[in-house]
């Protein structure tokens, strides 16, 4: 497969139609539920050190429309009242979180300090979960392909076997289908911009777990912004860097060596797979410049066992007195189309026979289960590479930038056809 690229810059606040951002928001009372307005309320993102403020109205409300995700701090601090702040406040792709704030009373000392996840409320309209960047880490994958998570949301269904293999080899990159929709007609979104193989459908590059933040699938009643199709929308949030350096190196490997016998095979079929990686980020300036990098490849070569039905060597020559009704096992005549009557002995006579058909006949191997029958072990193999870079800046007034480069290359050799003979 040729090499694919994306490049993308995005300035949060200009191009918010798609941004991987959340939106904080809630209201801030007194201890009789009254409305307390003129309340400084600080959002910090307890990662980077990405700090915004904002003022409650007269209402008591506050609200941050264009946090990117993450984790943040809250605090709040209004005269007469003891300050107030909860950590961690989780902000997801795409969701409104409403997180309501009851202040104490100053007195001496006194502070209220939340610690630990609060639950919260997701106020907007459209349906879909989160998976989270510990899940995807957590739970088993199958190939490492972060999108079979999708699978555990409400009205998405797998892609059928079939449909995946009249497709060809990247076929399978559609991965589901949702509410009932075909899997041509869902979108893909990588940090906001586009990531659709317009032509095997599904996404055009697979981000590998470790370099995920977390993803969202909007199946239904999705904002306008994310338009274009009828399907569902999956939004994939890469991962930035911090004030802290962070990274891993992984290997994943599996083999023959405990694999159990395909029936039809004569011996265990060969299988050695291999998938490592490394990522790497951290801080260029602290609280302001961060690096991600990210490396993953794949080495994968197994072996495939097929059956086939080939002509004899009989048959090559035309002679076809061997021809028997599988379900009886009783003898077939073979008919002389052009004269109506059958062939003497069910054998074709040498001047019918076509150079093109004998030629093309000899392409097929010789049976060596039966005569009709052909069996063989053969190796096919898919291997990649990948990787990528972003870097995060941000601004004196809460604005912030980023750029990210992606590049994936991909080789694969089918030995046996998707459709037609069995047979390499």
């Amino acid at each position: 497969m040729r090499t694919l690229a994306l490049l993308s810059a995005c300035l949060c606040g200009v191009l918010k139609a798609q941004d991987p951002i959340g939106i904080l928001e809630g209201q801030v009372s007194d201890p009789s539920s009254g409305m307390v307005s003129g309340a400084q309320v600080a959002a910090k993102n307890i990662q980077t050190g990405l700090l915004q403020t904002v003022v409650t109205s007269r209402q008591g409300t506050f609200r941050f429309s264009n946090l990117p995700v993450g984790e943040y701090s809250l605090t709040v601090t209004a005269a007469n009242f003891a300050p107030y702040s909860a950590s961690p406040v989780r902000i997801d792709v795409g969701r409104i979180v409403n997180y309501p704030v009851q202040l104490e009373i100053a007195s001496s000392h006194s502070e209220v300090e939340v610690q630990g996840q609060k639950a919260t409320i997701d106020t907007s309209s459209a349906l879909g979960n989160v998976v989270s960047e510990r899940e995807a880490t957590d739970l088993p994958l199958n190939g490492r392909n972060l999108m079979q998570l999708g699978l555990l949301q409400p009205g998405v269904a797998p892609m059928t076997a079939g449909l995946s293999e009249a497709g060809g080899i990247l076929r399978s990159g559609q991965t589901f289908a949702v509410n009932g929709q075909r899997p041509e007609s869902n979108n893909y979104l990588l940090d906001g911009v586009t990531n659709v193989d317009s032509v095997n459908g599904g996404f055009a590059l697979r981000t590998p777990v470790d370099a995920v933040s977390e993803f969202r699938i909007l199946s239904l009643n999705a904002p306008p912004e994310y338009g274009e199709t009828s399907g569902a929308t999956t939004t994939v949030v890469t991962k930035s860097g911090g004030n802290g350096f962070h990274g891993d190196v992984y290997e994943f490997l599996r083999n023959n060596a405990f694999d159990a016998r395909n029936f039809f095979a004569v011996t265990t079929e060969p299988l050695h797979l291999n998938q490592f990686g490394a990522t790497l980020g951290g801080p260029i300036r602290r609280n302001k410049d961060f690096f991600f990098l990210y490396y993953e490849g794949q080495r994968d070569s197994q072996g495939q066992t097929q059956a086939a039905i080939v002509p004899t060597a009989a048959e090559r020559t035309g002679d076809f007195s061997a021809l028997t009704d599988p379900s009886t096992g009783q003898p077939v005549q073979l008919i002389n189309e052009f004269a109506g009557q059958p062939f003497p002995g069910n054998k074709i006579p040498g001047f019918m026979l076509s150079p093109v058909g004998l030629a093309a006949a000899n392409l097929f191997p010789l049976g060596n289960v039966s005569p009709s029958i052909y069996e063989s072990t053969q190796m096919g193999s898919d291997n990649y590479n990948q990787g990528g870079f972003r870097f995060d800046h941000y601004f004196r007034n809460n604005d912030q930038i980023y750029a990210r480069f992606a590049s994936s290359a991909r080789n694969t050799l089918d030995p046996v056809p998707i459709n037609g003979s069995n047979v390499p």
